[in-house]
């Protein structure tokens, strides 16, 4: 059986090197559009395809879903599963603006479960890091999730971005409506797995987001978890592979959250 820690330790220094290899490696700042009006940079594809190559040299027999390829295709009778998801830049539309909120997000599933988190803020250098059943740390120190004991003195953010359809742009600001007049106050920031290290480390009290992607939340959700926070749908409800929406909170206020998130 795998070491946890050791594997972490491997994916860890594969994204330093890589992140070492990236400074001199001459990008052009060349934008394409995806979804919409979302986009992807070369430092995307760079990162992406740079870690897929380390980490399938590890560990050949891993499957690998990421931002930028998509998603790995694995058998539903494969047993004794491990795959990495990956989103090499999160929250690229701040990234190419030279907007500071963006972050690289890595995750270990092992039979479909979250096992390692990892989450780099390139603005601040930090280091975010979880192991299941082994707490969450920041550049390698514990943290925990805000006290705050009530919604309206805690600080949440919410996601709001150019993927969006008509519908659920109406849909989100009714829940920022229902939540500015209950909170503290709002931030729009746009980079999950970022927001997700906040509230783990208790900067951030919550956050809402209605079109969540594994990708950019599954590492970040296992750091609140470990942590001592809580992770569900919006409606209150477990969250697993199928669901698309996202709501997260330090456990203390997150009934009180889903109940003004969701009322009409």
């Amino acid at each position: 059986m795998m070491s946890l820690i050791e594997v972490k330790d491997f994916a860890v220094n594969s994204l330093m090197a890589v992140l070492e290899e990236l400074k001199t490696a001459h990008l052009s700042t060349e934008i394409e559009l995806k979804e919409q009006r979302d986009i992807v940079t070369n430092t995307d594809i760079f990162i992406e395809n740079r870690m897929i190559e380390r980490l399938k040299k590890r560990y050949p027999t891993h499957f690998f879903s990421s931002e930028e390829a998509g998603e790995a295709i694995i058998s539903k009778n494969a047993i004794d599963v491990y795959e990495w998801v990956i989103d090499p830049i999160d929250g690229t539309i701040n990234f190419a603006a030279g907007l500071p909120w963006y972050s690289t997000s890595i995750c270990l599933k092992h039979n479909n479960e979250v096992v390692i988190g990892i989450v780099y803020i390139h603005s601040t250098k930090d280091l975010y890091t979880a192991i299941r059943g082994q707490g969450s740390f920041c550049n390698g120190k514990s943290i925990h999730v805000s006290m705050t004991p009530r919604l309206d003195q805690a600080v949440l953010s919410f996601m709001l971005t150019s993927h969006y359809t008509e519908e659920q742009t109406g849909y989100i600001l009714r829940i920022v409506k229902n939540l500015s007049l209950k909170t503290r106050g709002l931030r729009l920031i746009v980079s999950q797995a970022l927001e997700l290290c906040l509230i783990a480390s208790g900067k951030l009290d919550g956050t809402v987001c209605i079109k969540s992607r594994g990708f950019s939340s599954s590492a970040g959700a296992l750091i609140v978890q470990e942590a001592g926070g809580k992770v569900s749908t919006i409606d209150g409800g477990k969250r697993d592979s199928k669901a698309t929406s996202l709501l997260v909170s330090n456990g203390i206020i997150h009934d009180e959250l889903v109940r003004v998130s969701n009322e009409q």
